[in-house]
């Protein structure tokens, strides 16, 4: 799984949606015939806001890419790093065919496959570690900032607050909803269909590690905004 391939457009995306917030915010200020300028503190926790999405985002895959490590633990290395297909033996002496050189030994191809699968393994929980520990460290010192300029009387903090809500609902929900069905149906088609040797069979470990990481924060995110709809003002 290429991370970065999910985390940059998601985290553009967060940015795209603070700068939409905050322009929101400025024109119902301008209506309300409230001053349009932005203080410093409403940008400090702007940015606090953003970081916290994006580093969400980078502790999610990180944490999906060990799941997809550890489910290969228990299933087997094919069930997350699939299984390539052998190259077909080479025709016997004296017939013609569009062979040329020598072709592997189904033994030495075997152990190629598992020397792959293990570096795969290996690079799977240097990335899921370090991205869950430096994305966890980053995410708690941001989440103590806020915080701490939460104190500070600031009227914008409530409306910058469902708008982080709202943003990470949106994410969770986009994910889950994209890796649930996938993964289900590459479970299925891993257990369900047979195949030989000579073709290629994907696993399911790595969409089955996200929507194991994105589905329970789907369901935590969405009790969370239901839970602060619920204190709004009717």
């Amino acid at each position: 799984m290429d991370s970065l391939g999910f985390i940059i457009p998601l985290s553009i995306v967060s940015l795209i949606a603070v700068i939409i917030a905050v322009v929101a915010l400025m024109v119902i200020r301008s209506r309300a015939g409230q001053p349009v300028e932005l203080s410093f503190l409403t940008l400090v926790v702007g940015y606090f806001y953003c970081v916290l999405i994006i580093t969400t985002i980078v502790v999610a895959f990180g944490l999906s890419t060990l799941l997809k490590a550890g489910l290969s633990d228990v299933f087997g290395r094919e069930f997350s790093y699939g299984s390539p297909p052998m190259a077909r033996p080479a025709l016997p002496p004296g017939e013609r065919g569009p062979v040329e050189g020598r072709v592997p030994t189904p033994e030495e191809q075997y152990e190629r496959q598992l020397q792959e699968r293990e570096n795969q393994y290996r690079d799977d929980l240097i990335e899921g570690i370090t991205m869950s520990v430096v994305g966890g460290i980053i995410w708690m010192a941001h989440f103590l900032g806020r915080r701490r300029v939460r104190e500070a009387d600031d009227p914008t903090q409530p409306f910058l607050n469902r708008a982080y809500l709202t943003g990470m609902l949106a994410i969770f929900t986009i994910v889950s909803i994209i890796s649930l069905p996938q993964s289900l149906y590459e479970l299925l088609r891993y257990y369900l269909i047979p195949v030989d040797e000579f073709y290629y069979r994907q696993g399911p470990g790595g969409s089955l590690g996200i929507a194991l990481v994105f589905v329970p924060l789907w369901i935590i995110g969405l009790t969370a905004f239901l839970r602060q709809a619920a204190k709004e003002p009717r």
